[in-house]
Formats: C-alpha cells, sequence, structure tokens
C-alpha cells in the first residue's frame, strides 16, 4: 500500500490537486504521507498560484519584495499558512491583486518585522524548482 505513497513524482501530480488545508491534514495521517508532502510544498505553494490566485508569477513577485518588509518565512508550507491565517483572520479570500496593493503599501511605508535574510537567500536558491517561473 505504501509503494504509491512512496513515489514522489506520483505524489505530486496528486498532491497538485490537493487544497491546502488537505495538504496540511495529509501531513497528520502518518509518517510517509507527512514527509512526501513536505516534499511536495513548492507544488501545494505554486497550485494555490496558479488555482486558486489565477497568477502563476505570484511567488516570483512575492520573492522579489524587500527582505526587510517580505519577512520570508523557512518554508514554502510555513509561507502558505501565513495566507491563510490571513484569510482566516479577515474573513476573506485575497486575491492576487490584493496582496499586491497590501505589499506595496508595506514596502512603501517601511513596516519591518524580524527576520533571517539567510532564509530568503536559501528559499530563492534551493526550495524552488528552476522551472518555476513558467
Amino acid at each position: 500500500m505504501h509503494v504509491i505513497f512512496e513515489c514522489v513524482d506520483v505524489w505530486r501530480m496528486i498532491i497538485a490537486f490537493v487544497e491546502f488545508d488537505d495538504s496540511c491534514r495529509l501531513r497528520e495521517t502518518c509518517r510517509v504521507c507527512c514527509e512526501m508532502t513536505k516534499a511536495c510544498d513548492w507544488e501545494v505553494a505554486e497550485a494555490y498560484a496558479r488555482n486558486i490566485l489565477h497568477d502563476s508569477k505570484f511567488w516570483e513577485r512575492a520573492l522579489s519584495r524587500p527582505i526587510d518588509t517580505a519577512r520570508p518565512q523557512r518554508t514554502w508550507h510555513q509561507e502558505m499558512l501565513r495566507i491563510r491565517n490571513l484569510e482566516r483572520f479577515s474573513l476573506s479570500r485575497y486575491t492576487a491583486s490584493d496582496f499586491y496593493m497590501i505589499w506595496n503599501i508595506v514596502d512603501r511605508v517601511g513596516l519591518r518585522g524580524t527576520c533571517d535574510h539567510s532564509l530568503h537567500v536559501n528559499m530563492l536558491q534551493e526550495t524552488a524548482p528552476p522551472s518555476r517561473g513558467s
């Protein structure tokens, strides 16, 4: 039974059609599901940008923001949690345009948070696959 779950390529195809909350539930199912879902965090984030926000360049634009105001998270999963928590707190669904407007205001005003700059560089270099712009 676990053979299909241990094949990353098959898991990536499946996870592309799973909502973020469902991917969170998969992490809690068993150790294998948890590890495979973690391995596919980028695919979940990319599917959210493509299918929910209808903007395949969303994460590219997010990563191009100033580090001091963007406050990048350690993983793609944490970035998605931040979006989900914002939507739950405000009781509304945001569009890519909404995020861009918020980012412009935050970046212009210069609201700063604490972050580790090396984490942002690490996300740019290691976690995003080379084909993320397509």
